[in-house]
């Protein structure tokens, strides 16, 4: 079905469905691309983010409520009306200065100590998009702690009475 001049009908098809077939791939594969793409973040950045938050976050946790615990075991005793026995001034400064990291993940988190949660005092390490609970171990219930700070600098604990 040659014309001696010009194209035949059946050519004419034959482009044509190769045309639509190469933009029917070229779309179908660009649809996976964009499914893909959009996947990426949170499987490959979130998924582990999230993970190695979780530890740090608890690290820094237990580190803090260490040093809380062992601010309390040094504080001098008091009977049930609040007097120190071991001593006669009733002016006692107990500090503790200590230092945790700056940045977990290369982002910034807060420290907070707060009455409740879990075993009558706990501490909350909140990030960007993640926040940890750990208990004080019960010395919520015998005295008071209360206090928040960020992660940069030098931090402090103090005891006055």
């Amino acid at each position: 079905m040659r014309k001696l001049y010009g194209i035949s009908k059946i050519d004419n098809e034959e482009g044509v469905s190769r045309l639509i077939e190469y933009l029917m791939i070229t779309s179908i594969l660009l649809l996976l691309m964009i499914i893909m793409t959009l996947s990426i973040v949170p499987v490959f950045i979130e998924g582990p983010l999230n993970r190695l938050n979780y530890y740090a976050y608890n690290d820094v946790g237990n580190g803090v409520s260490t040093r809380i615990v062992d601010l309390y075991s040094i504080i001098p005793e008091q009977n049930e009306d609040r007097y120190i026995t071991r001593s006669s001034h009733t002016d006692v400064s107990v500090l503790s200065k200590f230092d945790i990291p700056d940045e977990i993940a290369g982002r910034g988190y807060y420290v907070e100590v707060v009455e409740g949660g879990t075993l009558h005092g706990a501490l909350i390490i909140s990030g960007d998009s993640y926040q940890t609970q750990i208990s004080l171990s019960g010395i919520g219930e015998t005295i008071g702690v209360l206090g928040s700070t960020s992660s940069s600098g030098l931090n402090k604990i103090s005891y006055r009475y």
